[in-house]
Order: C-alpha cells, then sequence, then structure tokens
C-alpha cells in the first residue's frame, strides 16, 4: 500500500521539480541579463532597453530591387537638439531607395520624446535604436572642451563602443539637411582603401590655416590642411574595432590637452588631430555632401560651374553658432532647403516612394 502511494505521487513530485527548475532557471537567467546590461552600460556598450523598432512589410517599388540596410546614427540630446534632429530625418525620409535604421545616442529625457514622434511616424522599411548617451560618454569624460554640447559633442569618436554589432554608419549632425538619397553617400565605402576606416569632407573655411601661433596658444588644434568637418562621416565601426581606434587617439589628445588645456571644436578637433597623425585611415568625401553654410564660408568652390551654381548641393550643414541666421551668398538657396524639409508632414512620410521592394528587407 505505502508503495502504491509513492508511485501515485511520483509524477507529481517530478512534475513540481521540473516546474521549479524553470523556475529557478529564469530567475537566475534574469539576473545574469541584468548583471550583463548593468556591465554593459558601464563600458557604454549597450543600447537602452526601451528600444523602438517599427518595420512596415509595404509593397515592391518601382525598381523591385530588395532594399538596402542603410545605417544612420546621431547624438541627440536636449530640446532644440531634437527639433533641428527631426528636419533632419524627414529629410532622409523624404529621398531614399533604401531601408533606415537609424540609431540615436540620446538621453533618458530626450529618448521618450523622439521614441513619440518617431514612433507616430511610422514610415515603412524604417528601424529606430535609441542608446544611453551618459553611459556612453564615461570614455571622454577626460577630454576637457568648450564645446557648447559639453561632453555630449565628443560622443561621435567612439560609436565603435556604442553601436555593437553595426559594422558601418553614417553618422550626421542634426544641424543638416540632407538633398539627395542617402545610398549615394552610402557606396562611397566601397571607394575606402583597405586601411581607411573614416570618411569626411573637408572644412570649408580657413579656421584650421590660422597658423602655428594660434595652435601654440590653444586656441586652434592642430589639423592636416584646411582640415576635415565632422558634421558628415562614414564610419567602419568594424575596422575601427579591429584596428583599436581609440588606442590610436588618445594619446595624441592626451598630449594637445596638455599644450591647449581643451578642444574647442570637440570631436572634430579629436578626428582631426587623428588624421594628421595617420593620415592613411581617412578617406576625403566629395564636397557637395557637407555645404558648410556660415559666413566665412569657402563652399562657393563646390558649386561653381554647376548648373544654376547650386546642381551639386547634397547636404546643407549650417555649421555656425548663428545656424540659420548666418550669413552667406547662397543664405536664400539653402533656407528653402532646410523650410522645405521643415514644413514636411512626418505622417506623409509613411507613404514617401521607395525605388525598392520593402515587402522583403536585404540582410544587414
Amino acid at each position: 500500500m505505502a508503495g502504491a502511494v509513492r508511485l501515485k505521487w511520483a509524477p507529481a513530485c517530478i512534475c513540481a521539480a521540473v516546474v521549479l527548475t524553470v523556475v529557478v532557471s529564469a530567475i537566475w537567467h534574469s539576473i545574469a541579463l541584468e548583471r550583463e546590461d548593468e556591465l554593459a552600460g558601464a563600458r557604454g556598450q549597450h543600447p537602452l532597453r526601451h528600444s523602438r523598432v517599427t518595420v512596415a512589410p509595404g509593397v515592391p517599388g518601382g525598381n523591385g530591387d530588395l532594399c538596402p540596410v542603410i545605417h544612420v546614427a546621431m547624438v541627440v540630446a536636449g530640446t532644440n537638439a531634437t527639433r533641428a534632429g527631426m528636419v533632419t530625418v524627414k529629410s532622409i525620409l523624404e529621398r531614399r531607395s533604401f531601408h533606415l535604421h537609424l540609431h540615436m545616442v540620446t538621453d533618458e529625457d530626450t529618448r521618450g520624446t523622439l521614441q513619440e514622434i518617431l514612433s507616430s511616424w511610422a514610415p515603412e522599411a524604417f528601424q529606430v535604436t535609441f542608446y544611453s548617451l551618459q553611459t556612453a560618454t564615461w570614455r571622454v569624460a577626460w577630454v576637457s572642451t568648450l564645446h557648447k554640447s559639453g561632453i555630449f559633442a565628443l560622443a561621435k569618436v567612439i560609436l565603435e563602443h556604442v553601436l555593437i554589432g553595426v559594422d558601418r554608419a553614417i553618422v550626421l549632425d542634426v544641424d543638416i539637411v540632407i538633398v539627395e538619397d542617402l545610398i549615394e553617400l552610402w557606396r562611397h565605402f566601397d571607394g575606402f582603401t583597405k586601411g581607411e576606416m573614416i570618411g569626411a569632407v573637408e572644412q570649408q573655411s580657413d579656421w584650421y590655416l590660422n597658423g602655428t601661433a594660434a595652435i601654440r596658444a590653444g586656441a586652434v588644434w592642430p589639423a592636416s590642411g584646411r582640415g576635415i568637418n565632422s558634421g558628415v562621416l562614414l564610419l567602419d565601426l568594424q575596422r575601427m574595432r579591429v584596428g583599436r581606434w581609440s588606442e590610436l587617439w588618445e594619446p595624441h589628445v592626451r598630449g594637445q590637452l596638455r599644450v591647449s588645456g581643451h578642444t574647442g571644436l570637440a570631436d572634430q578637433d579629436v578626428y582631426n588631430l587623428a588624421r594628421l597623425r595617420h593620415p592613411d585611415l581617412f578617406y576625403v568625401l566629395p564636397c557637395e555632401w557637407n555645404m558648410q553654410v556660415h559666413e566665412h564660408s569657402l563652399a562657393a568652390a563646390c558649386y561653381e560651374g554647376a548648373r544654376n551654381g547650386v546642381a551639386t548641393v547634397k547636404a546643407v550643414h549650417w555649421n555656425s553658432p548663428q545656424k540659420l541666421q548666418a550669413q552667406h551668398p547662397r543664405r536664400e538657396y539653402f533656407l528653402g532647403l532646410y523650410r522645405r524639409a521643415l514644413a514636411l508632414d512626418g505622417y506623409d512620410l509613411r507613404r514617401a516612394p521607395l525605388n525598392c521592394a520593402v515587402s522583403d528587407i536585404a540582410a544587414d
């Protein structure tokens, strides 16, 4: 009889043991994941858990080719940056033949606003991932800067540690308006030589040509020639990881800080100093992909001879403290491009034409 009782309850005991094992395993796995998040967050490597993904299946576009996935990264923090950055995103979405994966490095307060806006637009072939700005910038906290955005302005120097799993990305400032399909810019990755990992347009002013005295005084950081502008960047993030990019620029920046005490142009100073010391890492992009609009701009050399004087403009960059109020010979034309992007209705972008098939998205 006792044996029968044992046999009767054995299956129940086994089931209870299995359930207990599963529960303990789940709890342990959850704790492990939280610990992994904490460690990764401390290293600035893990995106915020509140990553929003929006992908609409849609229908095939004009030529039936699969939409390639293009990664675009932006650092956005604060109300003004959010307002400007949304104009940039709208200008990208209006003219594209690709699946856009947008990577937003932002602070917690700004993330909520960005997530609400972007999820309400919900365009086709679109995805956005958010990353913690605070946990990313510990890597550059030692770099003193006078830039108005403070330490956040240096986040673009360390994106290979932030955008984990992303091999390549176009990086844009929030004061950019895109005028052509970004897939054209993306194709410049194919022009990189084996050692090149960073693409940028030349600086369209004489800022870095102010002379040795200015450099020694710390007002201007050293650069090769006119230097490059970091408002539009192509970053081969995988090459930067393999090539230990941080180890290449950090010693030079520490040395320059002993002379200058701080950076004035934040990430741009860092990129230019690195280019001066390691020119083989850099690829020069065509000037039309970063048309710099300010009172001292030399951008005219880029569009002179073009039809109507402006036919080659592909990206407009308001890189002056005066922003939209900056004076420039072509100011009204560039303002027209900005106003067009500003006036776009995010909801209407759901119906923006795509010259590719979004029923199937090409592999990342």
